[in-house]
């Protein structure tokens, strides 16, 4: 029975440690960045842009280096709505007609797992934008929405041109997403 009430014990003891222990470790080339309620990964050297939305929303840009031009070649924008009174239906519906509007073709639409979100969604999309040369180029562009506890809505936009996606890491980015809890 002891050895019983020991195993019950360390296991508990492991559970709680799991429990409170923080984000995972960025992989190796990416560090953490600490937003206000919420952390995520980017690769190591991208630069910090603290900047409004035109409702004077708070958005957190994250971006790699510059390609031609000086164009983004890679970037992560966290967009922050406190106060939240929609719901995610809401917002997906919003969304959904801003990428129709836009003429972007979605391939992906579900629900997403972020850790410590009440509710996530992840919405994939490739559009042409372009370029400051004028040449087009095609983007692909990935949006996790979160919703917290405490009624914030996050946005985490990732984006760079399809050539660049995967080698940027973007993916990782997109699925490095936590709300603090």
């Amino acid at each position: 029975m002891g050895s019983l009430v020991r195993l019950l014990a360390l296991t508990m003891a492991a559970v709680f440690a799991a429990a409170c222990s923080g984000p995972p470790e960025p992989p190796p080339g990416f560090q953490r960045y600490a937003g206000d309620g919420y952390t995520l990964a980017h690769p190591a050297g991208w630069r910090e842009i603290r900047t409004t939305d035109e409702g004077g929303a708070p958005l957190v840009e994250l971006r790699g280096a510059d390609g031609p031009q000086g164009a983004a070649r890679s970037q992560a924008v966290v967009a922050r709505r406190d106060a939240y009174t929609g719901t995610m239906r809401d917002q997906l519906a919003q969304v959904r007609l801003l990428n129709q509007v836009s003429g972007r073709q979605v391939v992906v639409d579900r629900p997403a797992d972020v850790p410590g979100a009440v509710e996530a969604h992840r919405i994939e999309a490739v559009y042409d934008d372009t370029a400051p040369g004028g040449a087009t180029v095609r983007v692909r562009i990935v949006d996790v929405y979160a919703l917290t506890r405490d009624g914030t809505l996050l946005d985490l936009a990732v984006r760079a041109p399809m050539v660049d996606f995967d080698a940027a890491g973007l993916a990782r980015v997109a699925d490095s997403l936590r709300v603090d809890e």
